[in-house]
């Protein structure tokens, strides 16, 4: 549901992995570290040091919908959290891997959680599950979330800067 309020805004992540999705202390999930994100405009651009998370086309370097390559991200997450290794056999040539959406999903995991796996990780954009057909699918259709609901609310980046800058001085002052 994060990601889908950050795509209802024009927003794509483009830098989603394990270690941009947080919990806080009451086990709400956080997305963070946004570095990278963009309004929507079909750019290229990625993080090529955490190719392992990214969609064909952002490997195929061609323009895309970052959406659906958030999409495609989600899948790579719920193959690591679910399997404890990344999809990718060869380390040394898993760009290639990506391109051709070469993949094994293990035997041990269930047959809801493989299906929504390939749906997420489909090659191709135009048939790659959407977020709401995600939240939707049987895996994940009785979980408990929260209801979503698209609160837009903007904080000026002045209040967001002058926090940052706050925190310079105050570490500078030794306080």
């Amino acid at each position: 549901t994060g990601l889908k309020y950050i795509h209802s805004i024009n927003i794509a992540h483009c830098d989603l992995r394990p270690e941009h999705i947080l919990l806080d202390l009451n086990g709400n999930v956080k997305i963070t570290d946004f570095i990278f994100s963009d309004i929507i405009d079909n750019a290229y651009h990625y993080d090529k040091k955490y190719a392992c998370f990214a969609s064909p086309e952002l490997i195929n370097e061609r323009k895309c919908d970052k959406k659906l390559s958030d999409i495609w991200s989600c899948g790579v997450i719920l193959y690591f959290i679910t399997t404890g290794s990344l999809p990718w056999s060869n380390n040394e040539d898993f760009q290639s891997q990506i391109k051709a959406g070469e993949y094994k999903i293990p035997s041990f995991l269930s047959e809801k959680c493989a299906d929504l796996i390939r749906k997420l990780m489909n090659v191709d954009p135009s048939k790659r599950i959407t977020i709401d057909e995600a939240l939707n699918h049987p895996l994940l259709k009785d979980i408990d979330v929260y209801p979503f609901a698209l609160n837009h609310c903007y904080v000026p980046i002045e209040k967001i800067d002058h926090l940052f800058e706050s925190g310079k001085n105050h570490h500078k002052e030794g306080k």
